[in-house]
């Protein structure tokens, strides 16, 4: 018994050792936060999209589709997408853009056009964007 309990005690040393040796799989790098005096001309944009139960599955491919190509746009700082915990059919966007030049022009890409055709129909109410700055 004495000779199962050091065998036992050596693999989990050994074990251990190891882990301690062994260096853990790199983490990717985060993203570095602007600074405040870069942020100061930001424009945050929190838009809420309402969909009709019927165009759920569809439209809400549109949505994730709009997010990823949004987040290629020149200025975009960041961009998520919400879906409502206890109404799945309720998206907010929020996003954050270096400054109101940069989300102009986003709206004005041809992805953000073709979005909004594409989900105009399944709307359960008015799309409804709101541009907000931070308070200083």
């Amino acid at each position: 018994m004495t000779k199962m309990l050091s065998t036992m005690m050596l693999a989990a040393m050994l074990a251990l050792a190891i882990a301690v040796i062994t260096p853990a799989p790199a983490a990717p790098a985060p993203q570095a936060a602007p600074s405040a005096a870069a942020m100061k001309d930001a424009v945050y944009v929190v838009s809420h999209v309402d969909l009709v139960p019927d165009a759920l599955n569809a439209d809400k491919s549109f949505l994730q589709q709009y997010v990823a190509d949004s987040r290629k746009d020149p200025g975009a700082l960041r961009i998520e997408l919400l879906q409502q915990s206890d109404r799945g059919n309720h998206f907010t966007i929020v996003s954050v853009w270096t400054d109101k030049k940069a989300f102009d022009a986003h709206l004005a890409a041809a992805h953000t056009r073709d979005f909004r055709t594409k989900i105009a129909a399944g709307l359960g109410s008015p799309f409804d964007e709101r541009l907000h700055n931070l308070v200083p």
